[in-house]
C-alpha cells in the first residue's frame, strides 16, 4: 500500500478569514479520528493569514477517498461554500525521501 501525501490550499474570501479558520478548526478533530488518517496539520500564511494549507498523510487511497465522502466533510464543505474564494487546491504527492 502506498501512503497518500496531500497538500491542500484553502483561500477565504476577504474578510472571512476568521470565519473560515473557525470552521476548519472545528472539523479537524473529526478528520483526525478517521480510519487511515496519519497526519492532518493546518497552517496559515504567516504574512497575513489570508491562505490556509493542510499537510495530510493517509494510509492509502481508500482512506483518502473515505475522507472525501465522510459525512462531516460533506457538511463542512456545505458550511464553507460561501466563505471561500475558490475551490480548494488539492495535490496528491508520492514520497521520494521522507523521514520516519
Amino acid at each position: 500500500m502506498d501512503k497518500y501525501y496531500i497538500v491542500a490550499f484553502i483561500y477565504p474570501k476577504p474578510g472571512k478569514e476568521e470565519a473560515l479558520k473557525a470552521e476548519i478548526l472545528g472539523n479537524i478533530p473529526n478528520v483526525r479520528k478517521e480510519k487511515g488518517n496519519i497526519r492532518y496539520d493546518l497552517h496559515e500564511l504567516k504574512a497575513d493569514g489570508t491562505k490556509f494549507m493542510f499537510y495530510e498523510i493517509w494510509a492509502d487511497k481508500a482512506a483518502f477517498d473515505g475522507h472525501l465522502t465522510a459525512p462531516h466533510m460533506l457538511a463542512y464543505r456545505e458550511r464553507i461554500k460561501d466563505i471561500i474564494a475558490a475551490p480548494t487546491e488539492v495535490g496528491i504527492w508520492s514520497a521520494v525521501d521522507v523521514s520516519v
